[in-house]
């Protein structure tokens, strides 16, 4: 795999991930160097409520520090209880992330991975099946509710993250699935997110694993 193939995976990912974000969080608006993503329903969910930078080109190293991330988080999250800077350059998040975890800020890491094989070869699972929505977010109000959020926690915290994952579904092509023993309850789900133009690329993208 070349790195110029392994960069154009990478940005049409991040870029599928704005979008879906973007198409849920209704108030979003552009901003220096990205993105405001907000839902005010659903204000304490991250993902939906985010300043989100550098998706589509590099950002300056010499314009962003930890004093401006943290500035453009105030500006724009200022009602927020919880505030959230996602950095797609991972440059740049790597030489500020001690900065900000000096501040008060936890740092999260996504990792992205792309299927390399061909689709149609791999074996069917008798386990996993298609899953309605009632109930999927069934089990994920479950497995949330299983992580054991601290004390700081948004009251009702699970059924608010399974409703941000409904709410993505609703705005974005996306299917359900689940995987069980033969007869049983699913013990799994997973959502395949669908977008048919990231730069020209078809994107399939499997998350809330």
């Amino acid at each position: 795999m070349s790195r110029d193939a392994a960069a154009g995976d990478l940005a049409a990912a991040l870029s599928a991930d704005l979008a879906t974000r973007l198409r849920a969080g209704a108030e979003s608006v552009a901003i220096d160097g990205g993105w405001s993503v907000r839902c005010d329903r659903l204000a304490a969910v991250h993902h939906l409520n985010a300043i989100v930078l550098g998706t589509s080109f590099g950002l300056d190293p010499s314009a962003y520090d930890a004093d401006r991330i943290e500035s453009l988080a105030r500006r724009w999250q200022a009602d927020r209880v919880d505030r959230c800077a996602v950095i797609n350059d991972e440059p740049l998040a790597e030489r500020i992330a001690g900065a900000l975890a000096r501040r008060g800020w936890e740092r999260v890491r996504t990792l992205f991975m792309a299927l390399r094989g061909d689709p149609l070869a791999v074996a069917a699972d008798p386990r996993a099946r298609p899953l309605c929505e009632e109930e999927l977010v069934a089990l994920q109000v479950a497995c949330f509710a299983e992580q054991g959020f601290g004390p700081g926690a948004a009251l009702g915290l699970p059924a608010l993250l399974a409703d941000a994952q409904t709410l993505m579904r609703a705005t974005t092509s996306s299917l359900r699935f689940g995987a069980s023993p033969p007869g049983g309850e699913p013990a799994s789900t997973c959502t395949l997110f669908l977008d048919e133009d990231v730069g020209g690329r078809r994107v399939a993208t499997v998350e809330a694993v």
